[in-house]
């Protein structure tokens, strides 16, 4: 499914490039998010190049809102990927 006008940003991280994957708002929750979903989404942000991705839980459901992201890493935004 592809999605069209989606704000993709970082929050809650340390520097401005690096934090929690938010879209509209709602913070990205994947079990499966892995390197292609992270340089699918630094080269959205215009970042070069993607340095690690973390796994972190966020426990409010309230601001949860994307799930199962599975970037193929060509894409070039998360939109384009399967959600």
């Amino acid at each position: 499914m592809i999605f069209q006008g989606i704000s993709t940003s970082l929050k809650d991280g340390k520097t401005k490039l690096d934090g929690t994957v938010v879209l509209d708002g709602k913070f990205v929750c994947s079990n499966e998010w892995d390197d292609r979903d992270g340089q699918v989404t630094c080269r959205e942000l215009g970042y070069p190049n993607l340095i690690h991705v973390m796994e972190k839980e966020k426990n409010d459901s309230d601001v949860t809102g994307f799930t199962d992201f599975s970037c193929k890493g060509n894409e070039l935004n998360l939109s384009e990927c399967m959600h």
